[in-house]
């Protein structure tokens, strides 16, 4: 009896505290934090419900769930940390998984690459023991680099961000002379998709996987200094994302990873490799549908990929102070003889939700909407670009700002909640 209660005195060894667990966690609370009022409101932004039904619940559940979504994190974390695993951690993470989803379904927005990432690990926790838990989250984080280059293959690789971060290196180190040369840009552009594309890789194969983390690790170092306050100055939520996975790749990659977690929160039904196996079709099957139109740009790993759908709202000069105060400073000048000036509301998101916009177009439409709700429909055009089948196709359209083009989709792209 006395060993035994000397056994349980004892401080949790390195090996069995959960450090890639651990790392989510707060990764989850900081960016939550940042991201605010996109958790919290519904009338700084549009707040698009999953489903049309949930339109109509009021922001208090909002700001419950996202309490008992921190209060959550907090009690997996204790357990992960002093390595004292039961039925108490279970029950977090099935409690958080949860509130997660609950929060996605009030709003679409959401779905931010971070947390589904963390809906993802918390599920994994959830089901897998070891060794299958370890080489599951492997397969995730690999599965990011790899669809997330692939996505932005193609003769417009030369667009979008990649170029933007190109630029910002290559000014830093004062050879900016070189975005002059198109043939140089794009190749460097290509070589940027392909280095990460080889990163997702070489972390797939223990064979090369120290050399997977010595590219990946670089790879967030520039981009942290490409998009933080020297460079293109994005919101701080991009900047905790890409300082996560700095650290969460060598963490997670680390020959000795292990999750103690797993050894005590598992069913007894989870044992066998079967679930391993279904996570495993599921990280492959799923980002590689999003690139043929079936999943969502984000949640298949489409990051800084010129293929989302893009959704242009235009408001009749005229009109410009009908929109909603918050509105007006996104709006821009009308091109040479035209009365149609274009509304940002890819920075109205950033601005009002400290969030990305939600690159679906579905998303996008219902935002449109309510915005020609508010001022009349009159006075808003809407413009749809779509990627076709062919990865370097894209198709324009038009359409009516309340009409057929909002029919058709599976999820919500017609309404909004309100205060």
């Amino acid at each position: 009896m006395a060993g035994n209660a000397i056994g349980r005195m004892q401080p949790p060894s390195r090996a069995t505290i959960d450090w890639f667990l651990l790392t989510c966690l707060l990764a989850e609370a900081s960016l939550v934090i940042a991201t605010w009022p996109l958790w919290t409101q519904v009338d700084a932004f549009p707040a698009v419900p999953l489903f049309a039904a949930f339109s109509d619940v009021p922001v208090i559940v909002d700001r419950t769930l996202v309490g008992v979504l921190l209060l959550s994190l907090v009690l997996i974390a204790f357990p992960a940390l002093t390595a004292r695993y039961g039925r108490l951690s279970g029950l977090s993470l099935c409690m958080s998984l949860a509130v997660s989803v609950a929060l996605v379904i009030l709003n679409q927005h959401r779905l931010q690459p971070w947390h589904w990432l963390f809906m993802l690990v918390v599920s994994q926790t959830m089901v897998l023991r070891e060794p299958w838990l370890t080489a599951i989250r492997r397969l995730t984080f690999a599965s990011i680099y790899i669809f997330a280059a692939v996505s932005r293959m193609g003769p417009d690789v030369a667009s979008g961000m990649t170029r933007q971060v190109l630029a910002v290196t290559l000014e830093t180190l004062q050879l900016g002379h070189l975005l002059k040369n198109d043939s140089f840009v794009f190749a460097a552009c290509l070589a940027m998709s392909v280095i990460e594309l080889l990163c997702g890789l070489m972390l797939l194969a223990p064979a090369t996987r120290r050399y997977g983390i010595l590219l990946a690790v670089p790879l967030h170092a520039v981009l942290l200094l490409a998009l933080g306050p020297v460079g293109l100055k994005h919101q701080s939520g991009v900047l905790i994302w890409n300082l996560f996975l700095l650290f969460a790749v060598p963490i997670l990659f680390r020959r000795s990873n292990i999750s103690g977690a797993a050894k005590h929160t598992v069913p007894e039904a989870a044992k066998s490799p079967w679930s391993s196996r279904l996570f495993g079709a599921f990280l492959f099957l799923f980002p590689l549908s999003g690139l043929f139109g079936l999943a969502d740009n984000w949640l298949s790993w489409q990051l800084y990929s010129p293929r989302p759908e893009v959704v242009r709202v235009f408001v009749q000069q005229d009109a410009i102070a009908s929109l909603p105060e918050p509105v007006r400073q996104f709006v821009l000048p009308p091109a040479p003889l035209e009365e149609w000036c274009p509304i940002r509301i890819d920075r109205w998101s950033l601005s009002a939700a400290k969030a990305p916009l939600y690159p679906e177009d579905r998303f996008q439409l219902a935002v449109a909407k309510d915005l020609a709700v508010a001022i009349g429909e009159d006075f808003i055009r809407i413009q749809i670009e779509r990627p076709e089948v062919l990865w370097w196709h894209r198709s324009v359209a038009e359409v009516e700002a309340v009409g057929n083009g909002f029919e058709g989709y599976l999820l919500n792209a017609n309404t909004v909640r309100k205060p």
